[in-house]
């Protein structure tokens, strides 16, 4: 876990797409510190040559299914 103060230290801190975890998940009360966290995440993993993304958003009667699928399938491309 990550909190929101040790973000981009963490991110400054990746060496490789490898340092990367395979999962980031953002909570709080103030919509923009999250957005700007996101924002700062996207563009390091854009910097290492990530370009999917998907968003999964929780809410009242989510699927959780959903996000075992998302995480079990396996990209075409590495």
């Amino acid at each position: 876990m990550v909190k929101s103060d040790a973000l981009q230290v963490h991110l400054k801190s990746l060496n490789s797409a490898a340092s990367l975890k395979p999962l980031y998940i953002f909570s709080g009360d103030e919509p923009l510190l999250m957005m700007e966290a996101m924002d700062q995440l996207r563009a390091t993993a854009k910097k290492m040559g990530y370009t999917d993304r998907e968003v999964l958003l929780q809410e009242r009667g989510f699927d959780w299914t959903a996000l075992l699928s998302a995480g079990q399938t396996m990209s075409l491309f590495g």
